[in-house]
């Protein structure tokens, strides 16, 4: 009888313990992420889907003059960049503008000087951008005897930022080939969601208050080091409303 006592209190600690754990499977990508071009101003060949009551992430290239429109006529917020390359993240919240089970196609435009690459990613639920944050040249490689500052390097961090339990935090950069394109290891934590041809995306929900950064690694098939390095990495954070959750 103790021992079944004992069993029903471990499961019962458990269950007060891990609510960013029970809450995780909400904030995942709800569907595939969508990988297109920005070439051409304007260009609208990207094209994705989205439900009510959902926010889109967009990562890119862009200038600071570089902006996003959407057929729907969503505002797209510019919420962190890459200071070194310009990879930016933007959001758009979509409200609820049809049934539960319906679902809105949207198409976007791009103004200004922007890279190839666009990568897009819905999340159910409504997100507010809380913190962002990136990497740079700043000593940042004298950590690691394989590595000069100011050179290429397989490892990649930002600097820190603080958030809430809860928290969807996403981290970007980019491997480009021939030079580099190889394998992405994600930092502790993080999930890799998405990759284009030299862009990726890796998330993950904060499983408690603190301070966090964004990390990578890259290596390629056979094991070998790929180019890159933290300043072209890049860190969000993003709070869900309550009322939705």
């Amino acid at each position: 009888m103790k021992r079944y006592l004992l069993l029903f209190a471990l499961f019962l600690c458990a269950l007060t313990r891990t609510p960013s754990a029970q809450s995780q499977a909400l904030s995942l990508p709800r569907q595939k992420p969508v990988t297109c071009s920005a070439n051409g101003s304007p260009q609208t060949s990207c094209y994705f889907l989205m439900p009510p009551n959902s926010t889109a992430f967009l990562f890119a290239r862009f200038s600071a003059s570089g902006q996003v429109t959407g057929s729907r006529g969503e505002t797209w917020t510019r919420d962190q960049c890459v200071t070194f390359t310009g990879d930016c993240e933007f959001h758009a919240n979509f409200g609820n503008f049809c049934s539960p089970s319906c679902l809105a196609g949207d198409t976007l435009a791009f103004s200004g000087d922007q890279f190839t690459d666009v990568i897009i990613l819905v999340y159910d639920g409504t997100w507010n951008f809380d913190a962002g944050n990136f990497g740079t040249y700043a000593n940042q490689n004298s950590v690691f005897p394989d590595c000069t500052n100011g050179g290429d390097c397989p490892y990649a961090w930002t600097l820190p930022i603080e958030t809430e339990a809860g928290a969807l935090i996403h981290s970007w950069g980019e491997s480009c080939p021939p030079n580099s394109g190889g394998v992405i290891r994600p930092g502790p934590g993080f999930t890799l969601e998405a990759r284009s041809t030299c862009l990726f995306v890796e998330d993950m929900i904060a499983p408690t208050t603190g301070v966090y950064i964004g990390s990578w690694m890259g290596r390629n098939a056979d094991g070998t080091e790929s180019g890159g390095g933290h300043w072209l990495a890049g860190v969000a954070a993003y709070k869900r409303q309550v009322n939705q959750q």
